[in-house]
């Protein structure tokens, strides 16, 4: 791989610092002494006679102290020169004490650039800043020169050849490649690298970096490998294994393939084979032999960009391969349940600015140089953090062209990013995204389901798919009080789709519609439950994925309505799997299973519904009425009002059916209090109301009078009773809520009257009864009783 410049011009200028150190020892230190003593520190002094000895066997370094001085480490120069101030000046020992600090900073870097390491953001400037400040000192010359060199011949550093570094102590093999981010070094992503280490090192199998291209998947990895590579004595592996699969680079020029790039999984096999020294010709032969080196040494195996040959075979490869090794991935489309995925953002907005500083000084680009970090802050967020992207723009306008230019013909950038995954995609995943784009804002997944007419499983598969590729992302909805997860396009597919792959006007209208359509259901929801909260068709949705179950609610609840509850129920269904946590769901299924005489399914329904919103009232005022009707079961019914009503005592209905209850359980005091106050207490009760009402209440006199009469047979407090059923009836006529129902419990009521008049021989009362039936002939006349009432008027003329 070819050596950055920065990595060079690093080597070059520690390099010549290293030799101005040592030929100060050579000229200010050695003269002073007849051996080798002038290395005081005696281990130093045998690290430094031993690696002597072995270039040059059978010589005595007592003899050669010029050249034993190459053998010093870098830090181990100057602390010879400090060990050595009885010799030297206290002002040069002042000087050299003056720049100790900054010295052991360089140490690091020196260790960094010598041994292919990745280097950090600040390693260049670091260096450079301090060879300009020493640079006028005469002991060193050899820095000095080096940078006028760097500074007047910018072909200078690429006549500069950096020897490789064999590291005795480096006991984990690696065949890593060197950094291609070396002009910036590495930026940020700390706790992104802390975490993906931690998970290697961790019980996880498979580690996968996940993201769109050129959001630095390859350099984090890389990064974390050379980490735990320099864990040394306590890196739980034995050997560090890297292979890539990039096939194409982004240049201002476009995109241009990779010669020779590995592009298949034998490739990738062959090449991993091959760093093993075991090469064969069969792919099953290579193969094999990686997993027996696996099978016998810890190994980490690292995959770099896999997503250009994914396929089963590779699948089928890693599935085997993570029984015997850790395995980390960086592709832009994930591998499912293969895979621990690590989803990975863009750099922040103060990282993005130091890159682009850090590039353009690098290219001495005045344009970029002069640039306000404001400016550069816009251009980072147009470009969407990603550090391709910005390297990119970098490069483009340091060819040339101007930042406006390039921002505007981006056309290459989002091609190479973006392009080889959205190709791969299913048909289902691309009509997601359009749906996506077409309706302007975040959506759940009920959303994307009812705009998309997409079947639920295929639509959970194509969003898992969407997600892996960071096209898609998702977050949780803060303002929503049930934690609903909204889907929504990055910005850098956005920009890619929006340029490249639209959707159409007609399929955008056909959106539109359906949105207008949901809103204009959701707003006469809303209607329908201010104005008759506890009715049926009152569906309660607090989130947006409720709405959409609830438009499907109410399909079915139409559908019922014309005797068609086979297709309800259907249309029940698909609610359910866009909502299977919602309650609503559930009570339409019980509504409708109990039209059907389900019974027993329906109060299944009603069971769970209870058990996701056990304190709902309408919920427990709605069971309470299907077990009273459908079940006869009074005992449970009263205790399903009971606690509706202790929860919403405000609401008529439920006060009309906690009445009812207590009325069929014999408490007809309480139970008629009730349903009189309703009546007379609420001048705006809703005409439908009224009626429930009033024909309850008389039915309510009209038992307790029976109960007078065959209990107590206390026909006074009975004619009582049924005299008050009868004013009643005159309360609804003068609300005009007066209907058949009410009609008929009425002519009951007058029946029951005759009935006791003419069982206890009450002939002076018959004219009582005459009263009544002048009173309301209009109504009684069309009452099942009139046969009855007309008998005893004729049989008893007044």
């Amino acid at each position: 791989m070819k050596i950055s410049e920065a990595r060079l011009t690093l080597y070059a200028l520690i390099s010549a610092l290293e030799s101005d150190l040592k030929a100060i020892i050579q000229t200010q230190v050695i003269p002073c002494h007849r051996d080798s003593s002038f290395i005081v520190d005696k281990k130093l002094r045998e690290n430094a006679t031993s690696r002597f000895a072995k270039d040059y066997p059978g010589t005595s370094p007592e003899c050669n102290f010029n050249e034993l001085v190459h053998y010093l480490d870098f830090q181990d120069s100057y602390k010879v020169i400090l060990q050595n101030r009885e010799i030297l000046s206290d002002e040069f020992i002042m000087k050299i004490q003056a720049i100790v600090e900054r010295l052991d900073l360089i140490v690091p870097i020196r260790n960094r650039v010598m041994h292919n390491r990745p280097l950090l953001h600040g390693d260049l400037g670091f260096v450079y800043g301090f060879a300009q400040d020493i640079s006028a000192d005469e002991d060193f010359n050899s820095t000095r020169n080096v940078l006028h060199q760097i500074e007047s011949d910018p072909t200078f550093i690429l006549t500069v050849d950096l020897p490789r570094v064999d590291v005795e102590n480096e006991i984990v093999y690696n065949n890593l490649p060197i950094p291609d981010f070396d002009e910036t070094g590495f930026i940020g992503r700390k706790k992104d690298t802390k975490e993906i280490i931690k998970l290697l090192l961790g019980s996880t199998r498979v580690v996968s970096v996940i993201g769109e291209g050129g959001i630095g998947k390859s350099a984090l990895m890389l990064k974390v490998a050379y980490d735990i590579v320099d864990m040394s004595e306590i890196c739980p592996f034995d050997m560090v294994l890297w292979t890539t699969a990039k096939t194409t680079m982004l240049t201002p020029a476009g995109i241009v393939e990779i010669k020779e790039a590995i592009d298949s999984f034998p490739g990738i096999v062959r090449n991993l084979a091959s760093h093993l020294n075991q090469p064969q010709h069969s792919l099953t032969d290579n193969i094999q032999a990686v997993m027996d080196v696996m099978q016998n040494f810890k190994c980490l195996l690292i995959i770099d960009n896999l997503e250009t040959i994914i396929s089963e075979e590779i699948k089928e490869f890693i599935r085997e391969a993570q029984l015997y090794a850790k395995i980390a991935i960086t592709s832009r489309v994930g591998l499912g349940e293969l895979e621990y995925p690590r989803h990975l953002e863009g750099l922040t907005e103060i990282e993005s600015v130091t890159l682009m500083r850090e590039a353009s000084k690098m290219r001495n680009d005045d344009v970029l140089l002069r640039l306000p970090t404001a400016r550069l802050s816009d251009i980072a967020k147009k470009l969407h953090y990603n550090p391709l992207a910005l390297k990119w723009f970098i490069n483009s306008v340091a060819s040339g062209q101007s930042p406006d230019q390039v921002l505007l013909n981006k056309d290459s950038l989002l091609e190479f990013c973006l392009s080889n995954v959205f190709d791969k995609m299913s048909a289902s995943a691309k009509k997601v995204l359009q749906t996506m784009l077409a309706a302007r804002t975040e959506l759940t997944e009920a959303e994307i389901i009812f705009y998309s007419d997409i079947e639920t499983l295929e639509l959970k598969r194509a969003i898992i798919s969407l997600i892996s590729t960071s096209f898609v992302k998702r977050q949780i909805c803060k303002s929503c009080t049930d934690n609903e997860l909204l889907y929504s396009i990055t910005e850098f597919a956005r920009e890619y789709l929006l340029k490249y792959h639209a959707p159409d006007k007609e399929f955008i209208d056909a959106v539109t519609d359906k949105k207008n359509k949901l809103v204009g259901a959701t707003e006469q929801g809303k209607i329908t439950k201010k104005y008759y909260e506890f009715g049926v068709n009152a569906i309660e949705a607090r989130n947006s994925t409720e709405t959409i179950a609830a438009s499907y609610l109410q399909q079915a609840l139409q559908l019922s309505r014309q005797n068609k509850c086979e297709p309800a129920l259907e249309m029940i269904k698909v609610a359910k799997n866009l909502a299977p946590g919602y309650f609503e769901v559930y009570r339409l299924s019980a509504f409708i299973k109990a039209m059907t005489n389900d019974v027993l399914g329906a109060e299944e329904d009603y069971r769970m519904a209870l058990e996701i919103e056990p304190d709902n009232a309408r919920l427990n005022y709605f069971y309470s009425g299907f077990l009273l009707r459908s079940l006869s079961d009074s005992t449970k019914a009263t205790e399903y009002i009971q606690k509706a009503y202790l929860l919403r005592p405000d609401v008529p209905n439920v006060v009309i059916e906690y009445a009812r209850n207590l009325v069929y359980q014999g408490s007809y005091d309480e139970g008629i209090a009730l349903l009189e106050k309703v009546l007379k207490e609420n001048p705006d009760l809703p005409v439908r109301t009224s009626r429930i009402a009033g024909t309850l209440l008389i039915n309510s006199y009209r038992r307790y009078a029976e109960k007078e009469v065959i209990l107590t047979k206390n026909t006074g407090e009975a004619f009582k009773k049924l005299l008050s059923s009868i004013n009643v009836f005159k309360l609804c006529g003068d609300m005009r809520v007066i209907d058949q129902k009410l009609i008929d419990e009425f002519g009951n009521t007058v029946s029951d009257l005759i009935r006791i008049i003419s069982e206890k021989q009450l002939k002076h009362l018959s004219k009582f009864v005459h009263q009544i039936y002048s009173e309301n002939k209009k109504y009684l006349d069309k009452s099942a009783y009139l046969p009855y009432i007309l008998r005893y008027i004729a049989a008893n003329p007044l």
